[in-house]
């Protein structure tokens, strides 16, 4: 029976085009073919975003993925793999980081999170309690990676949230802009 070792079994599609959260299956055959969070973000990438995918289009997949070891007591078990197609190169991206957000992921139940789409304005993923939902970002837009994780968590009443963000270097474009993690580890 799935999920079994270190797997919670499903992973969310995001799409922000249509505004539109999903819970999917995580396929047994992949957790066993494709061993943790790059090997997953790296099939999924394969199947879904051909060459001719400008990475900077909707059409790209921007995955957060964790292995069946994140948020266990093995040594180093929190680490989460970014995966995309790179804006910079127009090839596989990826970059891992550690800190808290991989293991919480898990907690909440969930193997990865796979973001497609483009929003007509700026947005943010809400997940806490089972719950998830996209949620209005134009209070945040134009802080600081620190500014908006701050600014989240005073949104949430709750200093332990644990976020991943940009600031203002992805906002206007930059290729090479990474992805902040709680607590000040980077995807990039």
């Amino acid at each position: 029976m799935f999920p079994y070792k270190g797997y919670a079994g499903k992973w969310l599609h995001v799409d922000l085009t249509a505004r539109r959260v999903e819970s999917r299956p995580y396929d047994r055959s992949m957790a066993e073919q494709y061993l943790g969070g790059n090997g997953f973000g790296a099939r999924l990438l394969w199947e879904h975003v051909g060459p001719e995918v400008d990475p900077l289009s909707p059409g790209n997949l921007l995955i957060f993925s964790t292995g069946p070891l994140c948020g266990t007591l093995v040594p180093n078990p929190g680490r989460m793999e970014v995966i995309a197609k790179s804006p910079l190169t127009g090839i596989y991206g990826d970059a891992n980081a550690g800190g808290f957000l991989g293991p919480e992921l898990k907690f909440a139940g969930w193997d990865a999170v796979v973001v497609t789409g483009r929003s007509d304005r700026p947005v943010y993923l809400a997940i806490r309690d089972g719950e998830v939902e996209i949620r209005d970002g134009n209070d945040l837009w134009g802080l600081t990676a620190s500014e908006t994780e701050d600014a989240i968590r005073e949104i949430w009443g709750d200093a332990r949230v644990k976020t991943a963000v940009v600031g203002p270097a992805a906002e206007n474009g930059v290729l090479f802009s990474g992805i902040q993690i709680t607590p000040q580890r980077s995807a990039a």
